[in-house]
């Protein structure tokens, strides 16, 4: 079993006394945070330790079925993540190589040395996008990390660990300024979203798809 880590989206806050307000996705709870155990074993939840390992860290604090069952109740209310979310980044890898190379003939204009068709822009910070970045590497894209020139690109991708609207809107603005095309990705909770694709002169933008969304 994949190694416990807290969901991206997961912020903790330290309030008076020992009370510990935990947020994620469309939750909020706030917890008794006796001797700064839970904490502690919030901060151990770094995708490196094992459920049995950190269990092991908090013992002189609580019962190990009190651990087992505060980790149960986390995982349960996705502030903690016991999947390896990776794998859900398949469909997004997988059309990531299909759209650039339907999309190839369109960028014989650009010169294979300066970027190309073979290489992907892509934008985004934690989870996601470090998943993103080694598995789109292993199809034999060249992957360039938070570009300022997207003129030599041949697809840009905008990920992000909490599908992040402000951010994609950004993305896509500069993209379709550029004539850029875009696929973007994010998750919720622990399910990856894929999409829209955006061509720009061919299809609706991400502005497009926000807008809809909320109508």
């Amino acid at each position: 079993m994949p190694h416990p880590v807290l969901h991206p989206a997961t912020q903790m806050t330290q309030l008076s006394g020992d009370r510990l307000q935990l947020r994620g996705v469309d939750i909020h709870v706030t917890l008794r945070d006796r001797n700064g155990a839970l904490r502690e074993v919030l901060a151990s939840c770094d995708g490196t330790r094992s459920r049995e390992a950190i269990v092991a860290i908090a013992a002189r604090e609580f019962a190990k079925d009190e651990i087992h069952g505060l980790l149960d109740v986390l995982v349960a209310q996705n502030f903690v993540v016991e999947e390896d979310i990776s794998f859900g980044l398949e469909p997004l890898v997988h059309y990531t190589d299909v759209i650039r190379r339907r999309l190839s003939p369109l960028d014989e204009d650009i010169p294979t040395a300066v970027g190309g068709p073979k290489t992907v822009g892509l934008f985004g910070t934690g989870i996601v996008a470090e998943s993103v970045a080694k598995r789109v590497a292993t199809i034999g894209w060249n992957v360039v990390r938070q570009p300022d020139d997207m003129a030599d690109l041949g697809l840009l991708l905008a990920v992000s660990d909490n599908y992040d609207h402000r951010f994609f809107r950004g993305i896509n603005c500069r993209a379709v300024e550029r004539g850029r095309p875009l696929l973007i990705g994010g998750m919720d909770q622990n399910r990856i979203h894929l999409g829209p694709f955006v061509l720009p002169g061919a299809t609706a933008c991400f502005e497009c798809f926000y807008h809809r969304s909320r109508a």
